[in-house]
């Protein structure tokens, strides 16, 4: 993975993954979110249109779930200390990466013994960033206020109003980019949707959920309908760079 979020490695490939990565690097800029306290956020710095791969997802180590367990590697001595330090089950970059709904083979599928593990990968914010591999600065345009009926509503409502774009699988595992699902005019933030899933871990750890709804039933049905819809989305207008991407994922 490292080689691939090199910037040299994708400017020696074809014309149509050299394409990609230069309409991406001139599509975004990363600086101060618009959310107070949030940190740095990624803008558009020109109109992105729906359906468009605006960002990749970078990797600096990859694992399983396991049982109760995390395991992760990673293949350099700067990240193996990284995660050493700051775990990556409780990390805020941490995002899944092969599941089932993805319906792609996992980079671990040659392991018959944990093939079917969920795959996660994790950033190191140490690392410096490679232009096209920014999606990690996108952050969720709503936070969980309460862990409650009511919070988890509010929680999907307002998130899905501001959501722009969603994190999607793109070619071989576990490579992850992120496709616009509106028109994102230039100067506005991209915005995508966490999940209660995950603020619940990180503000409610020691808390149950709260008691599931129809509406939330229907808020999470929308979640997935909406990366079933992108996912369709770039496995046709991006079917050509995908294909290429596999050619050289084989060959390193």
């Amino acid at each position: 993975m490292d080689k691939l979020q090199d910037l040299k490695f994708w400017n020696s490939q074809s014309s149509q993954l050299k394409t990609l990565n230069s309409q991406i690097v001139k599509s975004l800029e990363v600086k101060k979110s618009s959310i107070p306290g949030a940190g740095l956020g990624l803008f558009a710095s020109k109109n992105i249109k729906a359906g468009s791969i605006v960002s990749f997802y970078p990797a600096h180590t990859l694992g399983i779930e396991h049982g109760d367990e995390f395991l992760f590697v990673s293949n350099t001595d700067q990240n193996r200390e990284y995660f050493q330090q700051h775990p990556p089950d409780t990390s805020s970059y941490l995002h899944a990466t092969d599941q089932p709904i993805f319906n792609r083979p996992s980079f671990m599928s040659s392991i018959p013994e944990i093939k079917e593990a969920p795959v996660y990968l994790d950033v190191n914010p140490n690392v410096p960033v490679s232009p096209a591999w920014v999606s990690h600065y996108i952050n969720d345009g709503a936070t969980l206020r309460e862990n409650s009926i009511a919070g988890v509503e509010d929680y999907y409502r307002n998130s899905k109003a501001s959501k722009n774009c969603i994190h999607v699988p793109f070619g071989p595992s576990p490579i992850m980019a992120t496709v616009a699902t509106k028109k994102i005019k230039k100067g506005q933030e991209l915005f995508t949707s966490y999940g209660c899933v995950y603020w619940i871990g990180v503000q409610y750890r020691d808390e149950d959920s709260a008691p599931m709804t129809k509406e939330i039933q229907e808020q999470i049905k929308e979640s997935a309908q909406d990366l079933f819809a992108a996912m369709n989305v770039v496995s046709t207008r991006y079917q050509t760079a995908t294909q290429a991407l596999e050619e050289v994922f084989r060959e390193i």
